[in-house]
């Protein structure tokens, strides 16, 4: 008799562009960590070390399509899925609603009983149809369906380690090299370095 495969299936290529609705307006690291890292002494510099940590989280974020701190997206849906649904931006911390146009055309909240929220740490979070539900008709527009959720991390003490150490890997690189910052370069050993820690700490990917 054959085994049983019971990994979960996820839909796929059913999101387009993720939207910003509320940024995030704390940072994964402190200044007195930078500073530390850069290993800065001085207070001159406090102001450029605070843009070098904004520019450093958003290429460490942008490089693996995650999520520091707390912010809100919108995603558009192309339809509703059968087993799994993976969210972009993990960690997931929440999902505030789900909407879809119905055959009316018109916009409509679905009750969160019809579905459930998974929310692991290390991987992309993900939506699946609760056990009863059925999921409602839609109209025929690309991107019926729309989801509105919350990722990132609530507070800079919940940061992982390597994620923390990620930032300052590239804060320091930046301080550091400034005239390839203006470029738009980075060393290519940082660039692994910091693509590694950062790959131990986040897994999976999202469709």
């Amino acid at each position: 008799m054959g085994v049983l495969n019971m990994q979960p299936t996820f839909a796929t290529r059913m999101t387009g562009p993720v939207a910003v609705v509320t940024a995030a307006t704390a940072l994964p690291v402190t200044l007195s960590e930078a500073k530390d890292q850069a290993i800065v002494t001085i207070d001159d510099d406090d102001q450029a070390l605070f843009r070098k940590i904004k520019a450093a989280t958003g290429y460490c974020e942008r490089m693996l399509g995650v999520q520091f701190m707390t912010a809100t997206y919108d995603v558009p849906i192309r339809g509703w899925w059968g087993d799994l649904l993976r969210l972009p931006r993990q960690p997931l911390q929440s999902v505030v609603w789900l909407k879809y146009y119905d055959p009316a055309g018109t916009l409509t909240e679905l009750d969160s009983s019809k579905y459930i929220v998974n929310t692991p740490q290390a991987s992309p979070g993900y939506i699946e149809r609760a056990p009863t539900a059925s999921w409602p008709n839609t109209d025929d527009r690309h991107y019926p369906i729309t989801c509105r959720f919350i990722s990132g991390y609530a507070s800079e003490a919940l940061v992982p380690e390597l994620v923390k150490e990620a930032v300052l890997m590239v804060v320091a690189h930046f301080y550091e090299n400034r005239e390839a910052v203006l470029t738009g370069t980075i060393a290519k050993e940082i660039d692994i370095g910091v693509e590694a820690l950062l790959s131990a700490e986040f897994s999976g990917g999202y469709a």
